[in-house]
């Protein structure tokens, strides 16, 4: 059985397969999960975790300070040209970042206070969308991903106006919000943009988002996107006008029409009685409804330690066609060996499988070969070998595997 994503009547994540659950304000930001309350301020801005921060900001809307429940200052964040390149703890051990094009930090220098030499505390190699993988991390650094702080109780990352999940690789709530608001954050020239839980248009190694609305790579934020949309519509796209620029781009709507027509049952009286903005949001809908049931993209928020591939290899390179001793190249061979049956036209999908006794484990099973990829709770690749037809039986009709 495929474990699927609940939303509420705004369209937020409200739970996930892995047993996360979340709760939203009445402006759609994360309220409560994993037993820790959040506060926000009158822009939006979270300014308190119940578990022990609070954060001061500088008028450029980054976190500044960040103090415990009492006031006492806990980090400073020193800037630079707009970004985050150092933070100062209460001890004055100072932590300096070494960040990519994109803002995020891949190595982190700490110098202990009263000292002059820096010791490496922070190395890591990241996904696409900002899961981290083969790191080293002993100095408690949680602005990852862009610069974002990741919260360490969810594991979701806090871009402002909405929460992205690097596991999954998009946001948490749709983009477009209940009430009108002057932020044009959807080019209606670019279907992509009409996603409205994506990240940075599915390109997240070119393009970052800097406040959770719009994906931009010029550095001036979004402001070009906004003056494009008055110049083509005549004013910011919003949701009051959204409709009317629909209505204007008669292409985008027949397509969404036809798509509709293509994968659901609905009427053309149905089809009919539709607003532009419901056609479209319906038709993302579907898609992404697709996109959970595992059409595609199966192997979102799935890793691959390099010391589990090391450990299959090493037993059961032959149940995958390899040979030859471990090196970069047959490592990289043999990975893609594994997400090959992951992604295959024949493989099954298992959740919640106990493996050696152990529950809440995910088993991708190629039925026409016996190939098999196990995953923990996490998504971290365990184990790969060619199951017996016993062990297929035990997955298949009783959930176990041994």
């Amino acid at each position: 059985m495929i474990a699927r994503l609940a939303r509420d009547a705004a369209g937020n994540i409200t739970a996930m397969p892995n047993g996360s659950s979340y709760s939203y304000d009445a402006e759609d930001h994360v309220l409560s999960t994993a037993g820790v309350n959040y506060a926000y301020d009158g822009d939006g801005q979270r300014v308190e975790k119940s578990n022990g921060t609070i954060y001061w900001y500088r008028p450029g809307g980054e976190v500044l300070d960040e103090s415990n429940l009492s006031g006492t200052i806990t980090n400073e964040y020193i800037f630079f040209g707009g970004a985050r390149i150092a933070r100062r703890d209460a001890s004055s051990n100072v932590f300096y970042n070494f960040s990519d094009h994109l803002g995020t930090a891949r190595s982190i220098a700490e110098v202990p206070s009263g000292q002059t030499t820096a010791t490496k505390c922070y190395d890591a190699d990241l996904y696409p969308y900002g899961g981290e993988r083969w790191y080293t991390d002993t100095c408690d650094s949680h602005y990852k991903f862009t610069g974002k702080e990741r919260d360490t109780e969810s594991g979701l990352d806090n871009f402002g106006a909405r929460y992205n999940s690097s596991t999954m690789g998009r946001f948490m709530s749709p983009d477009w919000s209940d009430r009108p608001s002057p932020v044009p954050y959807a080019n209606l020239e670019d279907p992509q943009t009409l996603n409205l839980y994506s990240y940075a248009k599915n390109n997240p190694m070119s393009l970052r988002d800097m406040d959770g609305h719009c994906d931009e790579d010029t550095g001036k934020g979004c402001f070009w996107q906004r003056l494009k949309n008055y110049f083509n519509y005549g004013h910011f796209v919003t949701n009051s006008n959204l409709e009317k620029a629909l209505a204007n781009d008669p292409e985008q709507m027949a397509n969404a029409r036809a798509y509709l027509k293509s994968q659901t049952s609905i009427s053309d009286q149905q089809l009919s009685r539709l607003s532009n903005r419901q056609t479209i949001d319906l038709a993302n809908k579907v898609r992404l409804d697709q996109v959970e049931a595992g059409d595609d993209l199966k192997s979102i928020g799935l890793f691959y330690p390099m010391d589990s591939l090391q450990h299959a290899f090493s037993q059961h390179a032959n149940d995958f066609d390899m040979s030859g001793n471990w090196n970069k190249q047959t490592g990289a061979e043999f990975q893609q060996a594994l997400e090959d049956v992951v992604q295959g036209p024949n493989t099954a999908e298992y959740d919640g499988i106990e493996y050696r006794g152990q529950a809440g484990y995910k088993v991708f099973l190629d039925q026409a070969t016996g190939k098999a990829v196990i995953f923990d709770e996490d998504g971290n690749m365990v184990a790969a070998w060619k199951l017996s037809p016993q062990q297929i039986q035990g997955v298949v009709e009783n959930g176990k595997l041994w």
